[in-house]
């Protein structure tokens, strides 16, 4: 780090008496408490600097043994960082020039006022000098705070110029002063028309500069917030990445492998789909039995009943009254086993479609229930869902109004079911009680419902969205989304009992 302004360490190379001391002279008034130390040798000024660790030199261009240009070149290839002001009598710009490229920092002709002018050539290399440290220094602090990082993490300008880049990202291809998109793996996500121009332009950028498609740097820099994109593919990976401004012009680019998570997170998926399968076949057995087999006993004993008297006129009326309170209870019992069937599992669903079920399922839960359900399908006629979109929806209704029965105390539910390319839009709206929705979703999670969990679950297999509305005293609007078609790969045949 550079010494304090006066108490500065100078070296002078000056072979004539003269002229040192009035170059000791101009340096001492402006700064006095300045150490200078004098040698008419370039030679044995250079066995002595590991010595004195000067803070700057100030060399003529004629020393004995040999030139200043000599002498530059010996402190770069010693790798000698020390300031060298250049001072030459001769006034040439061909050795300006060449003392400049071999890492002089001013050069001086000693005209009528060059002892006037040494002073303030002193302290512009000075203050130069000690913006570079300061540089170096942040940069320095950078690298250790980038190299802390357990990902790959670059300094971005917002021409997409890499300025730091910790050790994970260089080992990755990132080159400082290269184009990120250039250097780190991400080339395949610029425009087609630039890659086209990358072809037929080697190692030249296209005119106004690229930038990946899914870059959010811009976006970061101009809202002053930090900006991600979740599931880039680049080294055979997946990264989530994130751009946060430093100011303006620069982001801190972070890069986090979710490879191992997005593998676990599709693990879940698809036991959570295997499951969700395993269950609606479980349904349909048990709603195959209740209605093949234990309906049909049923029905069998109720006819026994009701024929157990026919050849018996002389029947007690206590008995005939007894038989047919019987039969009634084992029609009710009937009923019952029948509506429970058909909530597990309505056979009309694979013979009617999606439309016809609901309408059934409506007027049946408002004649049960005494809630006025209106069903308003648009579009659906034409449309052929696949098997696992039609049981995903016909749930979501059910539990739906399952909820709406249970915990809302509504008179009237609105259901709109949308044909809108290319998702298909379910709308339920109550005029109910309502509820604060992050409550309900943090209870439901405690409490382990899986009533609006188990909707979500369904939502996301199909790759949709639910959006819940509700406040206490305002009813409850949930609005779903989900693609024609859905994403799941069932079939009729995963269901043999259809």
């Amino acid at each position: 780090m550079m010494a304090d302004m006066e108490s500065l360490q100078f070296v002078l190379i000056e072979d004539q008496e003269a002229h040192f001391e009035l170059m000791k002279r101009a340096i001492t008034i402006k700064f006095p408490l300045a150490t200078i130390h004098h040698f008419t040798d370039a030679g044995a000024c250079l066995e002595r600097l590991g010595d004195l660790n000067p803070d700057i030199i100030v060399a003529d261009y004629l020393m004995q043994g040999m030139t200043g240009i000599e002498f530059l070149e010996v402190l770069q290839r010693e790798a000698r960082n020390i300031p060298v002001i250049m001072i030459t009598g001769q006034g040439s710009e061909s050795i300006a020039v060449q003392a400049m490229k071999l890492g002089a920092w001013d050069y001086l002709v000693k005209s009528s006022d060059f002892f006037k002018l040494l002073p303030g050539a002193v302290e512009k290399v000075i203050r130069q000098r000690k913006l570079r440290d300061a540089l170096r220094e942040s940069a320095r602090l950078n690298d250790l705070l980038l190299d802390s990082l357990p990902h790959p993490a670059m300094l971005i300008r917002r021409d997409r110029t890499v300025l730091a880049a910790n050790r994970i990202a260089q080992e990755m291809g990132a080159r400082i002063n290269d184009l990120c998109w250039r250097s780190f793996g991400c080339g395949e996500y610029i425009p087609e028309e630039h890659k086209r121009y990358l072809r037929e332009h080697p190692g030249s950028v296209p005119t106004g500069g690229t930038k990946c498609t899914f870059c959010r740097l811009d976006e970061a820099a101009t809202a002053g917030q930090p900006s991600s994109a979740k599931g880039i593919s680049s080294f055979g990976r997946l990264w989530d990445k994130c751009w946060t401004p430093i100011d303006d012009e620069i982001s801190l680019v972070y890069t986090i492998d979710v490879t191992e998570y997005k593998q676990s997170e599709q693990q879940i998926h698809t036991l959570t789909q295997q499951l969700i399968r395993a269950q609606e076949m479980e349904r349909q057995r048990l709603a195959y039995d209740l209605h093949d087999s234990i309906g049909q006993e049923l029905s069998t004993v109720k006819i026994g009943l009701d024929t157990l008297l026919d050849h018996q006129l002389d029947a007690p009326v206590q008995m005939v009254t007894r038989v047919s309170w019987l039969s009634k209870m084992l029609q009710g019992t009937i009923e019952a086993l029948r509506n429970l069937a058909y909530e597990l599992r309505p056979p009309i669903l694979d013979e009617l479609g999606l439309v016809r079920t609901l309408h059934e399922y409506c007027e049946d839960y408002a004649t049960r229930h005494g809630i006025q359900v209106d069903f308003f399908p648009a579009g659906m006629d034409d449309l052929e869902l696949d098997f696992d979109t039609r049981i995903a929806l016909y749930r979501l209704v059910q539990e739906s109004l399952n909820n709406v029965k249970k915990h809302a105390a509504a008179s009237r539910v609105v259901i709109r079911l949308v044909a809108s390319f290319p998702n298909i839009i379910l709308r339920i709206e109550d005029n109910g009680v309502g509820f604060d929705v992050p409550d309900r979703m943090n209870a439901a999670r405690g409490e382990r419902r899986m009533g609006l969990q188990g909707m979500e679950q369904r939502v996301a297999l199909l790759a949709g969205t639910m959006k819940i509305e509700s406040r206490p005293k305002h009813g409850s609007r949930i609005r779903i989304e989900v693609p024609i078609g859905g994403k799941l790969n069932g079939t009729k045949e995963d269901y043999p009992h259809c």
